[in-house]
């Protein structure tokens, strides 16, 4: 018995081990059907749709679009100048987005004929408008400074972007010449506002002693100097450090401003106390002592702006306003 016991074992061990490789496979097909049960994307079994076939009129339709295309080519051969060449493009263009248009999946054929024929007719209205942006580049001459001379420098930066963003040939398109037009163009119009700030700038220096006068140039200045500064910070027409200056010398005229502001409340104010009219005298030294202190608190580095002043309105250490 014990012989017949140790005869069976490899048999035992072999039917044990093909037991457990059944058990892993049926485990790896359950975990499989398992995974599959959920919902699938119909769109992932549909097959890729196939060319629709056309009808007798769509064919008509592609055979005519065919014979224009056709005709396009056999001008082009010729040397491409004929004028009716766009027309015949934009017509067959027409027809054949007309076709995808109750055909969409007629065939890559029609599709591809359809961005072909855009090219070809975005690359024939570049041309003529690289011609066109060459003369309107050399009306506007090397110093642009006239509004016409400015306009015609907008128009050919306007085309030259639409011919850059267009489905035109990559040899038509010149981004570097885009990005120099633009730059031209911001001189061009930053000139006249740079010009218009030096301008006032010499009128305000000829009325330094006319502060009003001088205040009002000044601040025509500065405007016109922060719209070049902000506007066109590219050109060579930028001056930070001009409009600091500026700015200071406007501060400077507003201080002297108020302190005659001041100057006319306190004398004023004393010629009210020699006519005996108190009442208008307090008013008057209280309305100049608030004067002032804003003068003080808005220009503290101005040589209009004192701590002293007002102590003067006050030599019993009372405000000379003080109502009894």
């Amino acid at each position: 018995m014990a012989h017949g016991s140790a005869h069976n074992r490899p048999v035992f061990r072999i039917l044990l081990w093909l037991g457990v490789v059944a058990a892993l496979v049926l485990l790896g097909w359950l975990v499989h059907y398992i995974a599959t049960l959920g919902p699938r994307n119909a769109a992932m079994d549909e097959p890729p749709a196939a060319p629709v076939a056309l009808t007798q009129d769509q064919w008509r339709l592609a055979g005519e679009v065919a014979a224009w295309e056709e005709r396009f080519r056999e001008m082009e051969a010729r040397g491409g100048n004929d004028p009716a060449m766009e027309g015949i493009l934009t017509h067959a263009i027409g027809l054949q987005q007309e076709l995808l248009r109750h055909k969409p999946h007629a065939g890559p054929e029609h599709s591809r004929r359809l961005e072909r024929l855009e090219v070809a007719l975005a690359t024939l209205q570049a041309r003529a408008g690289l011609e066109r942006i060459a003369g309107l580049e050399q009306a506007a001459g090397e110093a642009p400074a006239t509004p016409a001379a400015r306009a015609a420098l907008r128009e050919a930066l306007a085309r030259l972007q639409v011919i850059n963003r267009s489905a035109a040939a990559p040899r038509l398109k010149d981004f570097v010449r885009e990005t120099r037009l633009a730059l031209r163009l911001e001189n061009a119009e930053a000139s006249p506002l740079r010009a218009t700030a030096d301008a006032a700038l010499d009128a305000a220096a000829a009325k330094h002693e006319d502060w009003p006068e001088a205040l009002a140039a000044y601040e025509q200045a500065r405007t016109a100097l922060t719209e070049v500064n902000q506007r066109f910070p590219r050109t060579r027409y930028v001056d930070i450090g001009l409009l600091d200056r500026i700015m200071t010398e406007i501060a400077s005229l507003e201080a002297a401003a108020a302190a005659l502001e001041v100057d006319v409340r306190e004398k004023g104010a004393a010629a009210a106390q020699v006519a005996g009219q108190s009442g208008l005298a307090v008013d008057l030294f209280q309305s100049a002592h608030e004067r002032q202190v804003e003068l003080n608190r808005r220009y503290p580095r101005s040589r209009f702006a004192s701590t002293q002043r007002p102590m003067n309105w006050m030599p019993s250490g009372r405000p000379c306003w003080h109502r009894n």
